[in-house]
């Protein structure tokens, strides 16, 4: 069981989307990095605070959200992600430890920074 969370950032690539197999059955998962930067005051203004700052791999299961994901969601774009937190530790082919944040994603929305627009699709009857 992972940290319940909230990260804001903004996307370090586009979402990709693949197929996984779980208990014999293929499931489609998306997957993006979320850059979740953290600010501090330096003077009369802002400054990216580098030790807390970090990229977060971010798992979407849900594969109606996953789809919506891939339909609007682009490299550069500022997001919020909902959901379980955890430490994912590994060793490479070389035997290197490996650390890094990973999330599985409950819910996401998009930020209104740098967005020019946003069009509503029309009622589903």
């Amino acid at each position: 069981m992972g940290i319940r969370a909230e990260v804001q950032g903004n996307l370090t690539r586009h979402p990709q989307s693949r197929g996984v197999l779980v208990d014999g059955e293929q499931r489609k998962i998306v997957e993006i990095r979320v850059f979740a930067d953290v600010s501090r005051r330096a003077g009369d203004g802002w400054q990216q605070d580098e030790e807390r700052s970090c990229a977060v791999d971010v798992t979407i299961w849900n594969e109606t959200l996953g789809e919506a994901v891939m339909a609007h969601y682009r490299k550069g774009m500022r997001v919020v992600v909902l959901g379980d937190l955890h430490l994912n530790e590994y060793a490479d082919g070389e035997g290197r430890h490996h650390a890094g944040l990973r999330m599985t994603c409950e819910t996401t929305a998009l930020s209104p920074y740098r967005l020019e627009s946003v069009v509503q699709a029309p009622k589903r009857g």
